[in-house]
Order: C-alpha cells, then structure tokens, then sequence
C-alpha cells in the first residue's frame, strides 16, 4: 500500500503537490500539526449560504431558513454498483444527460475521492485544488465530499452506487473510510450522496454520517465549471455534520449567455501521444465543438498545424464551416493535408479555432497532440514520449506504489528487446520492479502481468537511464503495453520530463489498482521501450505448392479505409499479413473470421502493399495506398 503523499523530488528539496517546499522530516511534523489542528475545527463552521457564481448558482444548506430539508435517498437495493474504485482513480462512463452551468453534460465519471466528474475522467488526488481553480486542468466537477479517501484495504466495508432513474441521477457513497498511513490503511468512514434534478436543475448534497479524520487538511465540497473560471465551495478543512444537506440553486433566469467553441481532441478522444512510422503519411483529424450557450454563427475556421520542437511547420491546413454549430453540436473534421515528416523525431501537432465572433473563452481554442515519428527501417525503435532532459523526479513517500506508461508501436509484430528507467534520486539503495502488462484489460487496461523483474539497488544507475531485459520473448502483434515501474523501498525516484507536449499516455498505480496520471498535463515519465520488427515464423510457410485465391479489395486505391473481402463461409480462423514492396512486415494479426474486414490506412505511408490471408486456403491481393 503506498503512502498518499507523492512527492516531487529536486536536488534541493522535496516538494509535495501542494508546492510547500520542506524536508522530509519538517513536512512530517506540518502534516501532524495541521491534522491535529482539523481535529479542533468546528462542524458548524459553514456559511449557510452563498454565491452566486459568476453564471448565478446560489446554494443554501439545511441550517439556513427555508434551505433544504435533509432527505437521504437510499439507492442501496435499486442503483448499480460501481465496481473497481480503489485509491485516487474514477471509473465511467456512466449516462447523466442533466444540464449543468449554460452546457448539457452527456457523460459521467465517478471517482474515488467522492466526487463526479463530466466530459472527460480525471483523476483528482490529494493535495486537493481549491475550487474554482482555472490553473489546474482539472475542472467540469460536482463535489460531494472532497477527501482522501479509499475502497481498499483489509475489511474495508467502502460501496459506491450509482442510479438514473426519472428526473434524477444520484451517487451514493456509503461507509468509504479515509485512507489512513497504517494498517489496514483506512480508517473512519463516510457516508453521503450526490443527488442531480434534471427538472429544476438543482444539486443536493447529503451526509448522512461522517466519522474519523482525514491525514490533510483539504476536504471540501463544491461544484466547478468546465473552464474553472466559475464555481462555490461552501466548506474547506471541516468536516460536515450528520444528516446534513447543501443544495445547489440554478438561476431562475439565467442572464449568462457566451458563445464559446471548444477543440474537444485531435486524431483520438484524450488527444493521446502516437509513434508513426517514418516515412509516414498521416491523415490529420479533429473534432471541435460548442460549448457554450447560444449558436456559433460563421465563419468558423479550424486550422491544423504540425511543427518540430524547435517551431518549424510542416504542415498547415485548414477547414472552413459556413453553417452554424448549433448549442451541443459537434464536428469531427478531416484535414485535407496530411503531415508527411521529413524526419524521424517528435512534433507537436495543434488544433486551432478562429474566426469566431464574439467568443467568450479563449483557452479551449487550441489544443496540442505529442506525435513522434519513428524510423522503422532501424534494427532498434525506441518508443519513448520525452526529451530525456529532467529537472524534477517523483516517488510515493512510504516506498510503495508505482507508474506507468503505455506505448503502442508503430507497426505490428515487434518483439520487446528492453525497457528503460531514468532513476534521478535512490539515497538508500532501495530496489524496483520492472514490470510489463498487457493492454488486454477491461476496455484496453492493464490486464496480463507480461513479466516482471526486481531490480537490486546495487544494479540501478543514478542519474540515466537502467536497462531491464525481459526474461522471455515478448510479441507485440497488435494493441500495446504498459510499460511499469514499481518502488520497492523509500527514497527511490523515478525522473520525469516537464517539457511540452505531453503524451497523456501516464498511470499511477497502487494494489493492482490503475488510474490516469493526476498531473499528466505537465509531465511525462522517464521510462522508455526498445523494440525491433518481429518475423512471425507462420509468416514463413510454404504456399508455392498452390496459386493463391484473389482476395477483393476496394476502394483501391485507397486513402483511408480499404474493404477486403473472401470466401470463408465455415469462418475459420486466419492469419492476415500485410507487407510492403521490400517484403517488410507492416502488421499481422490472428483471427479473422468474418467475410469483410476493413484496413485503416493511418500506419501506412504512400506505395503498394500485398495482403496476405493464411488459414484452411491462401488468399492474396495487392492494395495500393494514396
């Protein structure tokens, strides 16, 4: 079990989250001072109202004349488990369909820490932000009870449950403890729920029981807007009293009206960092969006620019809309250009909205992807999303707990030759273990543990990177892995890089439990992975005996999916084999059973490919790529 301080290492001194710049034993010592300090703080220390907000939400609480009347909601027999929250992560997506500020939020994700999130999971840890804080990153959240606080533990009786029903969306959380430093690593418990009236709009918060003390002095409760910009926060540092309720008033009128447009992601939802081949030919895409609360009339513009890291564009094109995007509408654009590298190396790829009158937010106009091009012909890739320049590095302070990195390859089969940790700080000669996973987890998770190794402290290098090889042969023939580094032992740091773009491919993990990066928007980890192109010996077998059967492919040519079809009417299983005009293995894959299939063009550049299917008969024909 790790401890829930992760702390940010420097060669002068150890910062946690917070930023208060302390030692290790001074940060102690604050920590117990501002516990016991939480101790003496009263339960009736709340306003008994407050707001409103910039866009005019009030809130009352059930101490205040003609507030709420607390009325607990029990969902316990009748909402759905929510199944896998442990320590600082969430889990989604789950139907909300309610209004919240001037935007209709569609989507929902739960998280650990008594807080639900809209548009997009994130991962809210200790130390926990103010709200609102437009600085963050972390922002489109309703707050129930804002505290460390955990699923996981020995006999630990924590339950989530989450029901939509009607005119209503509640989440309840029911007996969820605190996490506490000691065995069995919890301690108090919490019940209280998140109830949303999608008729009147309004949000209710009850806390039915609230018992034991946090180790930070940071819960709160609140709601914040999808910008940060706006937002309450009825309390901070004090625990609610029982059979207590806070509710959220929308405006009866509302008088806030923005016109706002939104880069929502490029090429995938989460904008995630890829590996291209090189020489590539990669098809740009972009979905954009308006988030605000009245019509985005034309002209609107988004334009698409790919350059390298020291600001050279290669690529700028644009798409123009001359119809509006009406309030909730989206637009998945294609670029007509397509960004051909003229080298292997990392380049930022950005997203950008103009032309859009009167729009009243600006930092939602533009949006960066991390896109590396990767040299296939090289005997060695290596797949890492840095610099592998640091100034910072990052460690669990009990010793404990770990991250990750997931890394898909550019092409398919490739054979894991190493992994590589950059340790910054390892004082006490602490070990690790280098692990790998396979992505065949829930909805593409960590699943498989692929292989493991420990690493004695007598065998890390400080200050670059160590070098794992795996026990045994690892075949990557298609998806990817997640790349982990675990602590064993206190002091030990692994190196992160703060430079920009970010992948937003970063985890951190403790028992077993994964979860998104909580400040993947400003650093990468300093892991890194050797691949090289795997000859699959299938790929080798003798069909000279027999001509091959003609497989029918169209559109051919193709610039970006290519349908293939054959005879295969008892739907045996066989082996696809793409291959290039030198005989290079493109991707091969297992499994094809159905009569059609379609092949996306993303990780081919410009030329002629032959494909192959291998089974009960021998297929093959020949597609060519625009």
């Amino acid at each position: 079990m790790k401890s829930k301080v992760l702390l940010t290492v420097t060669s002068a001194s150890i910062k946690c989250f917070a930023k208060m710049p302390v030692s290790i034993n001074l940060f102690c010592k604050k920590k117990s001072s501002f516990i016991l300090f939480c101790l003496f703080l009263s339960f009736n220390m709340f306003a008994s109202s407050g707001g409103p907000d910039a866009f005019g939400y009030t809130w009352k609480d059930s101490n205040e004349p003609g507030g709420p009347v607390y009325n607990w909601a029990d969902i316990s027999l009748t909402g759905i488990p929510v199944l896998g929250l442990g320590d600082d992560n969430y889990k989604g997506i789950y139907s909300a369909n309610f209004s919240f500020y001037w935007y209709t939020v569609k989507d929902m994700w739960i998280g650990s820490n008594g807080y639900i999130c809209f548009g997009h999971g994130i991962n809210i840890g200790a130390t926990f932000p103010s709200i609102p804080d437009s600085t963050d990153n972390k922002h489109n959240f309703i707050c129930g009870l804002l505290a460390d606080l955990t699923f996981i533990g020995d006999g630990n009786p924590a339950k989530c449950y989450y029901q939509s029903s009607g005119d209503s969306v509640i989440v309840s959380y029911v007996n969820v403890p605190f996490y506490s430093s000691t065995y069995p690593y919890w301690t108090g418990s919490n019940t209280f729920q998140i109830i949303v009236c999608r008729s009147d709009k309004s949000i209710t918060i009850n806390f039915q029981s609230t018992s034991g003390t946090t180790l930070y002095t940071d819960i709160r409760t609140g709601i914040e807007n999808v910008t940060g910009g706006m937002g309450l926060q009825p309390f901070y540092g004090s625990y609610p009293s029982a059979n207590y309720t806070i509710k959220y008033y929308y405006p009866p009128v509302p008088s806030y009206f923005i016109v706002d447009g939104s880069v929502i992601w490029n090429t995938n939802p989460g904008s995630n960092g890829l590996f291209l081949p090189y020489p590539t030919n990669f098809s740009l895409s972009a979905n954009i969006a308006n988030t605000g609360n009245l019509d985005i009339s034309p002209p609107i513009t988004a334009t698409g620019n790919v350059k390298n890291m020291v600001g050279i564009s290669f690529v700028n094109t644009s798409k123009n809309f001359s119809n509006a995007i009406l309030i909730d509408q989206d637009r998945t654009i294609n670029y007509p250009d397509s960004f051909i590298p003229n080298s292997p190396g990392t380049y930022r790829y950005i997203t950008t909205l103009s032309g859009i009158s009167n729009d009243g937010i600006h930092s939602n106009d533009s949006l960066v992807q991390e896109l590396v091009a990767i040299d296939t012909s090289s005997n060695i890739m290596t797949l890492n999303f840095t610099d592998n320049f640091t100034s910072q590095s990052i460690s669990w302070a009990s010793g404990t707990g770990g991250l990750g990195v997931y890394y898909i390859p550019p092409v398919y089969p490739v054979k894991i030759i190493n992994t590589r940790y950059f340790i910054k700080e390892n004082p006490y000669g602490a070990s690790f273990a280098a692990k790998i996973y396979d992505d065949d987890g829930a909805d593409g998770a960590p699943g498989t543990l692929l292989d493991s190794i420990l690493v004695s402290g007598s065998d890390i290098l400080i200050g670059s990177y160590s070098t794992i090889n795996p026990t045994h042969d690892i075949i990557i023939n298609s998806g990817g892995v997640y790349v982990a580094w675990e602590m064993n032992g206190q002091g030990i740091a692994l190196a992160v890089d703060e430079t920009p773009p970010f992948s937003y491919r970063t985890f951190e993990f403790g028992s077993n439990i994964w979860s998104e990066y909580r400040d993947n928007e400003i650093h990468d980890f300093m892991i890194t992975l050797n691949i090289q192109k795997y000859h699959d010996p299938v790929s080798v077998q003798d069909f000279s005996y027999k001509a091959p059967d003609c497989l029918n492919i169209y559109p051919n040519p193709c610039n970006k999916l290519a349908v293939v079809e054959f005879s295969n009417p008892g739907h045996s299983s066989y082996l696809l084999k793409i291959t290039d005009m030198k005989g290079n293995i493109i991707n091969i894959k297992n499994g094809i059973t159905s009569e059609e299939f379609t092949i996306d063009r993303d990780f081919m550049s410009t030329g002629i490919y032959f494909i192959e299917l291998i089974g009960d008969k021998y297929y093959k024909g020949k597609l060519v790529v625009e």
